[in-house]
């Protein structure tokens, strides 16, 4: 007798394939999107909105270090929107449809 049926087998299957198929869609746009990011100059917006933010907060912008801080959270909250939609996808759409998402929606917001 086989380890894994024909059925299990096609299912295992299909998901990969799936799977696949999505994060190559989701890698080929953030690619897309990071080239463009540095080649509009994101990166010294950033710096400069770093700067504004340090600002609002009362907080001393020519201190290099504070500056940075503020920046590399920038980054952190700038990739944390671009890859929200495709983990909710991949979450509740995709693992769904194969019938292995198990989370809640305010699971995964935690």
């Amino acid at each position: 007798e086989p380890v894994v049926s024909q059925q299990e087998f096609q299912e295992a299957t299909a998901y990969s394939l799936d799977k696949n198929a999505f994060r190559m869609l989701h890698e080929s746009l953030n690619t897309t999107a990071v080239v463009l990011f540095y080649a509009m100059g994101g990166l010294a917006m950033t710096w400069r909105l770093s700067s504004t933010l340090c600002g609002a907060l009362r907080l001393p912008s020519d201190n290099e270090y504070v500056r940075s801080l503020a920046f590399c959270f920038l980054l952190f909250v700038k990739s944390t929107v671009e890859s929200a939609p495709f983990d909710l996808y991949e979450t509740f759409v995709l693992e769904d449809r194969h019938g292995f998402n198990k989370q809640l929606f305010s699971v995964w917001l935690s």
